[in-house]
C-alpha cells in the first residue's frame, strides 16, 4: 500500500510515533490479513494516503502486536486510531472511508492553524467586516467570565459520575463522566443573548478532554447519543499544555454571537482511562446588549455568518490560538 509503513512489532510503531509523529496527523491502521472489512478498505485508505502525503500512515497487525492492541483497545478490525502531534485524539470503527478522511482533514486543518498562530479575536471579527474595539478599547465591555449570566436552572451535565449537580461544577466541584463510553454532555443556558469569545479549561492531563464540540442550533433537551451523530458548529483539539488551565483558548473566528444557549459534547477520551474528568471549565465573553452590536441587524448577520454557516458544515480549521 503505497504511502502507508507497515509495523512489525509493538515497539516499532511506538517509535515510529514518538519519533515522526511530531506537527502532523498520524493514522494508526489496525486490520488483521484474513478480515474482509480490512481488505475492502485497503485501497480507500491508500487513496486517502495519497491525497495526504504530510499525514504518517501507520499499518499495523492486530495480532501480531497485542500490547498495542491492548494499549488502543481494539475488540475488532478495521479500526483507525488518529493522533494530533503524537496525542491520541480520536477513532474510526469499521470500514468508513468517508468518516475517516474527514476526521483526517479536522485533524490537519488544526496543525495548519497552528502553526500560522491563527487569528485573535480582535482580528477576526476585523476580517469579518465587525469593529475591532470589541473586547478591548474605551467604551466597551471587558470579555470575561460569563457565569452571572447563566440561567442555571435550566443548565445540566449529561452522564456525569458523581452525584454532584451542575450547579456545583459551576461553583468549583469537578466533573467526572460516567462508566461505558465515558462522554459528557454539558448543557448551557443564558438569561439574555451573549456573545463568547473563548474559554479556559483545567483538567488531569491523562484523564482530560481531548474534543471539545460546541453546538448552538439544538435545543437544550438534546440526548447524548443524538447529539453524537450531529454536525458540531465548531470543533477544539485540546493539547496537554491546554489542560493546564493557565491560558486563554479562542474560538474560531470571534467566537459566537447571539446566543441564548450552548452545548458542549466531549466525545470519548482516548488516552487510558476512558473516563473523563474537568476541574473546571471557564467560557469568556460579555451580553450582546453591551456591545456596539446591540439593537442592531449587524449580530444577526455575524451570528448567521459563522454559527449558521458552521453548522451546515462549512469547513475549517478549529480554534487553536492561545494569548
Amino acid at each position: 500500500m503505497t504511502g502507508i509503513r507497515t509495523m512489525n512489532n509493538d515497539d516499532e510503531l511506538e517509535t515510529m510515533i514518538r519519533g515522526m509523529g511530531g506537527e502532523r496527523c498520524t493514522v494508526v491502521y489496525f486490520f488483521l490479513p484474513w478480515c474482509g472489512s480490512c481488505q475492502k478498505m485497503n485501497p480507500f485508505v491508500d487513496n486517502i494516503a495519497e491525497k495526504n502525503p504530510n499525514t504518517l500512515f501507520l499499518k499495523v497487525d492486530a495480532e501480531r502486536c497485542m500490547s498495542s492492541s491492548k494499549k488502543h483497545r481494539i475488540t475488532k478490525v478495521p479500526i483507525f486510531v488518529l493522533y494530533n502531534n503524537r496525542t491520541r485524539v480520536d477513532r474510526v470503527e469499521g470500514a468508513s472511508p468517508v468518516e475517516l478522511e474527514s476526521k483526517i482533514k479536522r485533524i490537519q486543518n488544526d496543525i495548519d492553524y497552528k502553526k500560522v498562530g491563527g487569528l485573535t479575536p480582535t482580528a477576526a471579527m476585523t476580517s469579518m467586516g465587525m469593529p475591532s474595539q470589541i473586547g478591548g478599547g474605551a467604551g466597551t465591555p471587558k470579555m470575561g467570565d460569563i457565569s452571572d449570566y447563566l440561567d442555571r436552572k435550566n443548565c445540566r451535565v449529561v452522564n456525569d459520575l458523581l452525584p454532584t449537580p451542575f450547579s456545583g461544577f459551576l461553583e468549583g466541584n469537578k466533573l467526572v463522566s460516567g462508566r461505558g463510553m465515558g462522554r459528557l454532555l454539558l448543557v448551557y443556558s443564558f438569561t439574555e443573548k451573549m456573545m463568547i469569545q473563548s474559554f479556559k479549561l483545567k483538567a488531569p492531563i491523562h484523564s482530560g478532554p481531548r474534543i471539545l464540540r460546541f453546538f448552538t442550533t439544538v435545543g437544550r433537551g438534546v440526548d447524548i447519543n443524538e447529539i453524537n451523530q450531529m454536525n458540531a458548529t465548531q470543533e477544539v483539539m485540546l493539547s496537554e499544555d491546554d489542560l493546564a488551565g493557565e491560558h486563554v483558548i479562542d474560538l474560531r473566528q470571534g467566537g459566537f454571537v447571539g446566543i441564548t444557549g450552548i452545548q458542549i459534547f466531549i466525545p470519548e477520551n482516548m488516552t487510558k482511562s476512558r473516563r473523563i474528568e474537568i476541574d473546571h471549565l471557564i467560557m469568556n465573553g460579555a451580553p450582546l446588549s453591551l456591545t456596539p452590536y446591540a439593537g442592531t441587524a449587524d449580530a444577526e448577520a455575524y451570528s448567521s455568518r459563522v454559527v449558521g454557516g458552521m453548522s451546515q458544515g462549512v469547513e475549517g480549521p478549529s480554534a487553536r490560538h492561545k494569548y
